[in-house]
């Protein structure tokens, strides 16, 4: 019987030629790609955050309604993207929509993935099981679940490739015209993305110089310069309208600059130890089970065989991409570094699709059913239904706030999620929000035009001395609120617990009501529960650690008006909420980019310490609260 010209081979290494007709692609593979589409996409909404989540997602749910500026890069064409999506799809809030676009995102990668492995003539069994480990890999699966930029910008590589591979195959003016459309478009979505020229580059003309053909990448270049400048027009664009959140300002070609080179961040680049830089690579490879399972013995056995067999254009494109992608993400020294691991958890799973092709029919049909082993795996960390650990820590902030008040925010995470309650759901428009770790002219320009009733000095040389300056110049006309209970050191003025704040009064002895109203306010305090720190994400136990904080201080100051049987019942609380497990995990992430705590805070030993003090003794309770000298 003939062979069909469209159909493609299983289990065989065709060599890469344009003119190879195996390579089309039949109407089963789009529809597979729009089943696995829907299925992925299905889990993905089960398990979708329901509401803002914490740093950077509550930053672009924000952004995103209000046609703002993301911090450096700016990202305009997922913001762009975004908001329009938000705005069409009009299901849930905007927070739960603008993770639902993640989710699309998602979804819209395994399709493409595999697109692309069909296209490279990978059977369809080793194609599905490498699509279904990619989605249910920890940080894809949970990057799908939230308001972050890291799906879309797979989606973006996914198709670029293709496109690529496309135009390899069959080289003409409209493979060709789509190559620089999607090149383009991935240039335009953040420039971290250069890493990733060359080896699309290589892909592109891996097939073409098997036939002498004359290169022209001239195309393709200059679709992706065009389009890069069109998309990056967004950021002065909405800087003029002075959105809420408006990072780095990009209005004049200074800041523009800086905004769009992510010059900010040039400080974490190679900015630790070669020992941390090797540990996180190792991180990396350690986890490879758990991101790509059963694929990720696959992967070194295509590579290997792919390149023997005829393949090495293609194969030198995929490595280079992985090998470039891991070089920065160990080089990069931030605690959630991995996530720019994910583009080679991509490159990846093509070797590992190319290594599981080998396998032979009978046990090859078992592949996808292996690859369903990470889901119950993942589903108990990654599942985000339930969480709503930041929402209710945003509102407990705004709670606390006391009338007309300048509330000065530390922390991503703090800044975002209070930004989210003000702007996206109109909480609150009496309070100034201030980034206490954004302090920049451009920052404090912004600020002086938006709010001139408040007193603004210079960009501080010390961060300590402008907040004490803050203080003088406008308390008590308008109260000044800190989310860490910072020590000024000033003379009329002392810090008091408010809720999750620290507000500045006037120092005089405070009587020991005063505090009653807050102690109510911790009777109706949700702190995160055990089964949202359940992920180990870093930053959701640093909102329990800012509530730990928040009640200790409460406690202290209970204790310093005499009042010792209060100061007892919130460290019983807070002993409950396990503090020391936060801390841990926070420590053990700083100590990944070579910080660590100035020193431990311990507040439960400081509890169980002052919970042994029996009676009466004023003295000896706040001597057991003090921290260790060491």
């Amino acid at each position: 019987m003939a062979r069909s010209k469209n159909m493609v081979p299983s289990h065989r290494w065709a060599r890469f030629r344009p003119d190879d007709a195996r390579i089309a692609l039949v109407g089963g593979d789009w529809a597979v790609a729009v089943g696995l589409v829907c299925g992925v996409l299905g889990l993905f909404v089960v398990t979708l955050c329901p509401t803002i989540y914490v740093e950077d997602a509550a930053e672009f749910s924000t952004v995103g309604w209000v046609m703002g500026v993301a911090h450096p890069p700016g990202y305009p064409l997922y913001v762009m993207l975004l908001a329009g999506f938000m705005r069409l799809v009009r299901v849930g809030e905007v927070a739960y929509r603008s993770n639902l676009f993640s989710a699309v995102c998602g979804a819209l990668t395994t399709g493409g993935m595999w697109l692309f492995l069909r296209r490279l003539s990978v059977g369809w069994p080793a194609a599905l099981a490498a699509c279904l480990c990619l989605a249910l890999g920890g940080t894809f699966w949970s990057l799908s679940l939230t308001a972050e930029v890291h799906t879309f910008n797979c989606l973006l590589l996914t198709f670029s490739l293709l496109a690529a591979l496309a135009a390899a195959q069959a080289p003409s003016r409209r493979t060709f015209a789509a190559f620089g459309l999607a090149a383009g478009l991935l240039m335009g979505h953040r420039n971290l993305n250069a890493l990733f020229v060359v080896p699309l580059a290589v892909l592109l003309q891996s097939g073409r110089r098997r036939r002498g053909e004359r290169a022209t990448p001239w195309l393709y270049a200059l679709g992706a310069l065009v389009l890069t400048g069109i998309v990056y027009l967004y950021l002065p664009l909405a800087a003029r309208r002075a959105p809420v959140m408006n990072a780095g300002a990009p209005s004049t070609v200074r800041q523009f600059y800086e905004v769009v080179t992510a010059a900010p961040y040039f400080r974490h680049f190679a900015s630790g130890p070669v020992s941390a830089d090797l540990q996180r690579i190792g991180h990396f490879i350690w986890r490879l089970p758990a991101e790509l399972g059963i694929a990720a013995l696959a992967a070194p056995f295509g590579a290997v065989a792919w390149y023997r067999r005829g393949g090495r254009g293609p194969v030198l494109a995929i490595g280079s991409l992985t090998a470039a992608c891991v070089t920065f993400a160990a080089l990069y020294n931030v605690m959630d570094v991995d996530v720019y691991f994910l583009p080679a958890v991509l490159g990846l799973t093509v070797l590992a699709a190319l290594g599981m092709d080998l396998v032979g029919r009978p046990l090859a049909l078992a592949l996808p059913l292996g690859a369903l082993v990470l889901l119950p795996l993942h589903f108990p960390s990654v599942n985000l239904h339930a969480v709503r650990a930041a929402e209710r820590y945003g509102m407990d902030l705004l709670r606390a706030a006391p009338p007309n008040a300048v509330m000065v925010t530390f922390g991503d995470t703090v800044r975002n999620v209070v930004h989210y309650h003000q702007a996206v759901r109109g909480e609150r428009s009496d309070l100034v929000l201030v980034g206490g770790d954004q302090l920049t002219d451009a920052y404090l320009e912004g600020l002086r035009a938006r709010f001139p009733s408040v007193r603004w000095g210079a960009q501080p040389a010390d961060r300590l001395a402008w907040l004490s300056a803050l203080v003088n110049d406008n308390a008590p006309r308008l109260p000044v609120c800190l989310t860490l209970p910072l020590n000024l050191g000033l003379r009329d003025w002392t810090a008091q617990p408010r809720g999750l704040l620290s507000c500045f009064e006037r120092r005089q002895e405070s009587p020991r009501g005063t505090l009653a109203p807050w102690q109510a306010f911790w009777e109706t305090v949700a702190v995160p529960r055990p089964a949202e720190l359940a992920s180990g994400e870093v930053h959701l136990h640093m909102i329990a650690l800012a509530y730990a904080s928040a009640r200790f201080a409460l406690a202290e100051a209970l204790a310093q008006s005499g009042d010792l049987e209060g100061a007892r019942e919130q460290l019983r609380a807070l002993l409950s909420t396990d503090p020391e497990r936060s801390e841990l995990v926070v420590a053990e992430a700083k100590a990944t980019i070579g910080q660590a705590l100035s020193r431990p805070i311990a507040y439960g030993r400081r509890a169980r310490r002052a919970l042994e003090v029996s009676g009466s003794d004023g003295p000896a309770f706040l001597a057991a609260l003090a921290q260790d000298p060491s």
